[in-house]
């Protein structure tokens, strides 16, 4: 696996710092080829916020950000990179993945789809407090959980 941005480990962790007036006390943000170990480099960064999560924040974290970066990887448009972004604040973790995608407009499940795949944005929905789509240039999937 080939970081384009990062530590060798695929982590960039940040001290505290006040991003848009909120205090950050941790961050990962990456670049990732848009490949199949992609999903697992994530995965190993977002561990390293265990400092400043509970341990059942961390599995949310880590199961709905390798949801949307498998999306990303089966979705996004050949030969471009991943963006995937991760803030915990004092109160709400925020976490983006971006691709070279033309975006999508997320729909419900439907009841006769594949029982075998295409569950990540339902995951999505049903754990974090909120979540969307952007499609300005790129897709961007982001999802917010409250900690409080």
């Amino acid at each position: 696996m080939t970081f384009v941005h990062g530590t060798a480990n695929g982590a960039a962790t940040a001290a505290a710092a006040q991003i848009d007036g909120r205090n950050v006390v941790g961050a990962v943000r990456l670049v990732l080829e848009r490949r199949p170990e992609a999903v697992s480099a994530a995965r190993s960064a977002v561990a390293s916020l265990a400092p400043h999560v509970s341990d059942a924040q961390l599995e949310d974290i880590r199961l709905l950000v390798s949801e949307l970066v498998t999306n990303s990887v089966r979705h996004g448009r050949r030969g471009t990179n991943l963006v995937v972004e991760v803030e915990v604040a004092d109160d709400r973790i925020h976490a983006a993945v971006t691709d070279g995608g033309s975006g999508f407009r997320a729909t419900a499940r439907a009841q006769d789809a594949d029982l075998g795949s295409g569950w990540g944005l339902y995951l999505v929905d049903k754990i974090s407090d909120r979540w969307g789509v952007d499609d300005h240039g790129a897709t961007r999937v982001w999802f917010e959980i409250d900690r409080s």
